[in-house]
């Protein structure tokens, strides 16, 4: 696109906590920009979002959709009476959520009794009624279904706004942007064209490192040979000379001689410089290339292999205070079952998963059958198995007094820690991605017949993601996972699918 007018433009921006955050960085936000931010958990994603809004002039508006806290929403206010304290034509915001994602949010309801994906949308739309020219979007698709993402994306390019969004969803940022920022060590990278363009574009990168790897690993045995040699050669003339010098030695004066060891001296000193910073610099080229290497996972899910009947229902209702979220339940689950379970937001996944743990259905009526006594492992979307007052070694600590430090750093340090995090931060300072790390740490140190995870990529970047699929795949026991991503449910081999369809759990693989 030629000519696009300069929205925003930021030059040289640092931040540092514990750690560098922004090392001097650049970057212009133009109109018509569909960014997506990218980057693992805890390079900064959301602080260059703040920083970028703080950095805009008067004349350009721009809007910044936070990632969602489950407690700004613990109210029992009404959502109109809400929306109301926002801006006086608090009803334009039900139409805009209409318009966009084809569905309502009851103005009666309470805040408290929203789900994830009916807040984001109530967020979204209460940014997009300010009519900014750009939008910062932080992590919108956590929380929202395949069918709401899908009308978020359509909307977005329809409209063409300018935005930058962080997502950790591929097919959403193939589906909608136009530009990737990769956001690591402290560093922007801008790519032109969608996120499979960006891998390519990776692709190439990493094969040419690849390549001068092996060419600088040739180099620096090259480098250290020449510089054995220098030094050993230097070694025989300086010891020739000192020889000549105690055996008196007349064939050759003694001025000469001791002008031939300074000049050797000064020769060698020149020649082993160059060389010790050849094999410097051919080390240094290594280590960049070695830091870009993915680090071995320390970590596993544990299993006592149970078998047989985890839980039955038959002809059960599921109740959420006098509301029927689903009808006529009919659902087992065995020992190695791999069971996905999806729905719109608002559907009662969240209740209904809450209900499978041994002597647990409170909420559910009607014939619940339950085998031998198992061990559930839960990891909710706020992660509420964090103590967010303890440091991250801490937190595993609290959980198993098996593990020694040093492996409890290991696991840790492998899904990207680093080591003043591990032992110094407190869990409350962490970004939300870095916190459902820790989490999933957690689940991993204690053994359990049943793993139910609650949209368990949300929050998570792209290379976690991957790791936390390689991790659920050695798992032995049963899973239950409410997700609405296909390309994770395929890596952890989901074998049977369900879906909330008109109060029905129904069967669709």
């Amino acid at each position: 696109m030629h000519n696009q007018k300069s929205l925003i433009t930021f030059n040289n921006l640092n931040l540092s906590f514990d750690r560098e955050i922004l090392n001097a960085v650049s970057g212009s936000v133009l109109q018509g920009d569909h960014i997506g931010l990218i980057g693992v958990n805890g390079t900064g994603k959301s602080t260059l979002l703040k920083a970028i809004k703080n950095n805009a002039g008067n004349e350009v508006k721009v809007v910044y959709v936070s990632q969602l806290d489950f407690d700004e929403y613990r109210s029992e206010e009404l959502v109109y009476q809400y929306l109301s304290r926002i801006t006086e034509e608090w009803w334009e915001i039900f139409s805009k959520i209409e318009e966009i994602f084809q569905t309502k949010i009851s103005e009666d309801s309470k805040l408290s009794c929203l789900s994830g994906g009916e807040l984001m949308k109530l967020k979204i739309c209460i940014a997009l009624h300010q009519n900014p020219d750009v939008l910062l979007l932080d992590e919108p698709t956590n929380h929202l279904d395949k069918k709401s993402m899908n009308f978020l994306s359509n909307y977005l390019i329809k409209e063409n706004l300018t935005f930058i969004v962080v997502s950790h969803d591929i097919n959403f940022l193939n589906s909608t942007v136009n530009k990737i920022w990769e956001l690591k060590s402290g560093n922007l990278k801008v790519f032109g064209g969608d996120y499979d363009f960006y891998l390519e574009e990776k692709r190439k990168t990493e094969e040419s490192i690849a390549r001068k790897y092996e060419s600088a690993q040739k180099e620096l045995s090259k480098a250290k040979n020449s510089l054995h040699k220098e030094n050993i050669k230097f070694q025989k003339a300086q010891s020739k000379l000192t020889r000549a010098a105690k055996s008196n030695d007349r064939s050759m004066p003694k001025i000469v001689r001791n002008a031939l060891k300074l000049s050797g001296q000064v020769k060698h000193g020149a020649a082993k410089s160059k060389l010790e910073q050849g094999v410097a610099e051919h080390e240094s080229e290594m280590k960049q290339f070695s830091q870009q290497k993915r680090k071995k996972i320390f970590i596993e899910f544990k299993s006592s292999n149970r078998k047989g009947l985890l839980v039955n229902i038959t002809n059960g209702f599921l109740k959420l205070q006098d509301k029927v979220l689903l009808e006529n339940i009919n659902f087992s689950l065995y020992g190695n079952d791999r069971v996905s379970i999806s729905g719109d937001n608002g559907s009662g996944k969240t209740t209904f998963i809450k209900n499978l743990p041994y002597a647990h259905s409170s909420q559910i009526v009607g014939e619940v059958t339950y085998g031998k006594e198992f061990k559930t492992l839960f990891v909710n979307q706020k992660y509420d198995v964090v103590n967010l007052e303890l440091t991250p070694i801490e937190n595993v600590k609290q959980v198993t007094s098996e593990m020694e430090d040093e492996l409890i750093i290991k696991a840790l340090s492998s899904v990207g820690f680093s080591s003043n995090q591990i032992k110094y931060s407190k869990a409350a300072s962490l970004s939300g991605g870095e916190v459902a790390k820790l989490a999933f740490v957690l689940a991993t140190v204690s053994q359990s017949d049943l793993v139910i995870l609650d949209e368990p990529t949300n929050n998570l970047d792209i290379e976690t993601k991957e790791r936390l699929s390689e991790l659920l795949l050695q798992y032995e026991g049963a899973i239950v996972v409410v997700s609405h991503d296909v390309d994770f449910l395929e890596k952890i081999d989901v074998r049977y699918s369900y879906e909330i369809l008109n109060k029905q759990l129904v069967r669709i693989s």
